[in-house]
Formats: C-alpha cells, structure tokens, sequence
C-alpha cells in the first residue's frame, strides 16, 4: 500500500483536478430505486473483542447494524462495503445487514440515512458523490448533514472503456473522433463519474452525449450489450471483461500509471489534464452519541491497518484501504466541497 505521504499527496491532486470543472453545466436527475437488503457474512457473529469494548466503554452495538449503500447490488460502493462489512461483523459482534438505494446519483439512499433515527444503527457509504449532487441539486442536503465515521478507501483506478468494437482505442483517439461523431457516455447523473465526464469536456472541449444509465453494474451490462459507447468505472469492476477481450481501457485517471493496470496509459500522458481519486466514507445521521462513533472509528481503523486485509482489498477490488478518523474526513470533505462550490459559482 502507498505510504502516508503519497496518499496526503493524492488528497491535495483530488482537491486540484477539480479545477477542470469551472464553466461545467448542471445536471439532470435519475428517480429509479431499489431496495436490496442481504447480510454481510455469516449470520452467526463472532463475540464483541475486549480491545473493541476498551475503547469508549459502550455496549453498542446490541442489535444489528445496517450499512446503505446508495447504488445497485455488484457496484464498486456496493463491494467495497461488502468486504468491510464482513470484518466489522466479526469484530463487533453484531450482524452487518448491507441495503442497496439506489437512484439520482445516491440520493435517495443517502436521504435515507439522513432522516434514520440517530441511534447508531443505520450507516451510510458514499464518496464525492455526496458533495456532487448537493452542488448540482439533485440533492439540498450534504455531508454537513451526516456525522463523519471514517474513510475506508481510496480509488486511484478509474480508467474511461469502451467495447472492444469502438473505433477508438485510446483517451487521444476518443477525442479525435468524437469531434465528428456521436459518443454516448454512461453514468449517473449528479454522481462522480458524470463530474468526470464534465472535467474531461472541460479540458479537451469536445462534447459527449452523456447517458443516465444507473449504477456500475448496469453500466458495464450496458456497454456489453452496445446500447453505449463509453463509461467510466473503479478499473476492479472491469478488468475481468479487459482480460477477456469484451472491454479496451482507454486511459487511467490517475496522476502516474497505476499499480493495478501498469500498461494503461495515464489522462495526463494523453494530454488531458484530469485525475479522479474518489473515497469511500462511512457516515451516520446527525446526532449519533460520540461514544458509538469513536468506538466504530476505532474498530475499522483496526480493520483497514490489518495487511492480509489490506492485500485482500487489493487483489480483489483493485482498490487501496486509507482509513482518516472522523475529523481528518470531514476536514478532506469540506476542501474538495469549498473547491467544488467556487467552481460551480462561476457557470
């Protein structure tokens, strides 16, 4: 895993790459919801640890936990917080019940949490998405609104596919062609793949025909099936279709080749100017007892420090754990939130 100083750096890269945003129009919203509710692991937890218990001094949790997740079943938020979940289970002691809301760029499930009752049984993982659609209204709530728990992960990977049949094969021939052609761009709108697309028109000055076509899954079923031409996505939730030959990675949003897909050129080596980190944060509803939060904080810092852990994540959804506390979350929320409000005051 990258060490702190590198991680501190992709921070402040996140908070900068916004800047290609400035002058980018407001977006659409997507109503479609689900709600898909399974367990995180074994239903028979394993016993509270005495170090868990040490830490605040509450008997949280004494009933199950639910984790939202505000987009569909098999998405990269959906997995992420599959495999946290199934750790936290065994160290509170407590099942981890994981729900999938999805709809307008994770609003939906996010107002979910918003209005939950405060009693540290309902959890919310989302990423920038949260700020995005509060600043391009398709949310009037924030993250403002959520008591901060702890950063998870961080996801250097987003790499821009299309079919293996597109005319175009790179981020520099994309540009070139959709200057004369048509491209239709899957995302969710309001959500951090649609922000994307907008810094990658921003930047290069070219326009694409930009889709509302759900979640991750139901993006990469869309471009199986060549109802679109492009998407964005973690690469984990596509590199099983890169190795079979169905999908061709155009470009990595990244600011040096990335440890998961070394042979993938960078935006920036194709002149492009946009990088991408996106984390992935847990949250309660406002007015949690700060005792459930330290004691929650504690436990998945504990988590994310393990290296078998670390290695799992790693090979399996091609992402890296970063765990930053309560404070150091909403202080990292609230710049990438301020830089992204003076952007959106300019249009």
């Amino acid at each position: 895993m990258k060490n702190w100083t590198k991680m501190l750096a992709l921070m402040l890269a996140a908070v900068l790459a916004l800047g290609c945003l400035a002058g980018c129009s407001s977006t659409k919203t997507d109503t479609e919801n689900s709600g898909n509710t399974d367990t995180a692991a074994n239903t028979d937890a394993a016993e509270t640890t005495d170090t868990t218990d040490a830490v605040s001094g509450t008997d949280w949790p004494t009933k199950t936990v639910e984790i939202v997740v505000p987009g569909g079943a098999g998405g990269d938020t959906d997995l992420c917080t599959r495999m946290l979940a199934t750790k936290l289970q065994e160290a509170l002691g407590q099942n981890i019940v994981v729900t999938n809301v999805g709809g307008s760029g994770g609003s939906v499930g996010a107002r979910q949490v918003l209005e939950a009752e405060p009693d540290g049984y309902t959890l919310l993982m989302f990423h920038p998405g949260m700020l995005l659609t509060q600043l391009s209204g398709v949310a009037d709530f924030g993250f403002k609104d959520f008591d901060m728990v702890a950063n998870c992960y961080i996801d250097n990977a987003l790499v821009w596919v299309a079919n293996a049949k597109a005319e175009f094969s790179s981020m520099t021939e994309l540009i070139d062609y959709a200057k004369d052609h048509t491209v239709s761009y899957a995302t969710d709108f309001g959500g951090h793949t649609h922000a994307v697309c907008l810094m990658v028109e921003k930047e290069t000055g070219v326009e694409f025909n930009i889709v509302d076509a759900g979640g991750s899954s139901d993006r990469v079923a869309a471009l199986m099936g060549n109802q679109i031409d492009l998407m964005a996505t973690s690469y984990g939730m596509v590199k099983d279709y890169v190795e079979s030959g169905d999908f061709k990675i155009l470009g990595v949003a990244d600011e040096e080749r990335n440890m998961f897909c070394p042979d993938v050129p960078t935006f920036i080596e194709q002149g492009i100017n946009v990088t991408a980190p996106k984390n992935y944060f847990l949250s309660f509803p406002k007015g949690v007892d700060p005792a459930i939060i330290e004691k929650l904080s504690s436990a998945i810092e504990t988590i994310l420090s393990d290296p078998d852990f670390q290695s799992e994540v790693q090979e399996t959804l091609s992402v890296e754990t970063l765990y930053m506390s309560p404070e150091a979350l909403y202080d990292y929320n609230d710049a990438l939130y301020r830089q992204y409000e003076a952007l959106f005051q300019e249009q």
